[in-house]
């Protein structure tokens, strides 16, 4: 075979008019201003039927709306870009504090609470905790207030947005040194965008004192608050006995997400079924847990 075969086949291809490149440039341009006006209109609409707009369905004025759309998705695509390379080819299981100190609302006077009373729409009760922060996605702006022994309420736009009742707990201070090192305090173990929030409690049992202690992780799932993970991590078998630690919670860099290890101790760690476990969050069900294989999963063949 000669040098001369083995060179490329060259088609002439017909002279292309001036006239004709700038209709065809223009048909482009036209185009991709077509697709990103979809774009913002199915952005705005999904932001319209999300928890995210104002609570009394105000309408948004067209040039202001367009904005706030374009706005929130270059914030969620920034977002998700920065947690996305934020921690490469780090040790998953190493551990991490996963809280945001400067999340909680400091009120050293009344001027303080009124301040924060005028931008959230809520004035917190003596004892109560605040924090501020993304609880909702786009909503740097939104509050979470925790009254121990009544409630966890979730506020954006001065308006209530979501609240969890918690009655059922104890209202009064409890001691919890040596059941557990966590406060309640803001944290993020959902890598959306979103902080979630940490609440150690206790539950009283009949009459004769027994108490059970637990920590429970709630987040802001549309206008809910689910409660993404829950550990009870002591028990007190009544008044005049001592406390009996069942384990202990420590948060580790996890992939995506953290992760959340549970070490057993105490009493419960001689159960011969008591392991220490590593439990991950799981999108679908909207909670930690253990992995494993989806429930309608084929049995392995022995």
């Amino acid at each position: 075979m000669t040098r001369q075969a083995l060179q490329p086949m060259v088609c002439d291809a017909p002279a292309v008019s001036a006239q004709m490149r700038a209709q065809i440039i223009a048909e482009h341009e036209l185009d991709q201003a077509l697709t990103q006006a979809q774009l913002d209109a199915n952005e705005f609409w999904a932001m319209s039927q999300s928890e995210d707009m104002p609570a009394d369905g105000g309408e948004l004025v067209e040039e202001d709306a367009a904005a706030t759309a374009q706005t929130r998705r270059l914030q969620r695509e920034a977002t998700e870009e920065e947690e996305a390379v934020a921690e490469p080819t780090r040790d998953p299981l190493e551990p991490v504090d996963p809280f945001v100190a400067d999340a909680q609302a400091m009120f050293e006077s009344d001027a303080d609470r009124e301040v924060f009373s005028a931008a959230h729409g809520v004035t917190p009760e003596e004892g109560a905790l605040a924090f501020v922060g993304p609880f909702m996605r786009y909503q740097d702006g939104a509050a979470a207030v925790y009254t121990p022994g009544q409630h966890l309420s979730f506020y954006t736009n001065g308006q209530l947005h979501a609240q969890l009742d918690l009655s059922h707990t104890v209202a009064e201070d409890v001691s919890w040194e040596g059941i557990t090192e966590h406060q309640p305090g803001a944290l993020r173990v959902v890598r959306d965008g979103t902080l979630q929030v940490l609440i150690p409690y206790a539950v009283e049992r009949g009459e004769e004192g027994e108490r059970d202690y637990y920590v429970g992780i709630y987040k802001v799932i549309g206008n809910f608050v689910g409660r993404i993970f829950e550990r009870r991590v002591a028990h007190r078998p009544s008044a005049d006995a001592e406390v009996q630690v069942l384990g202990a919670i420590t948060f580790m860099r996890g992939e995506s997400h953290r992760a959340i290890g549970w070490t057993p101790m105490g009493e419960g760690a001689e159960d011969a079924n008591a392991q220490p476990e590593v439990l991950r969050w799981n999108n679908w069900e909207g909670v930690f847990r253990v992995p494993g294989p989806p429930p309608t999963a084929p049995k392995p063949r022995s």
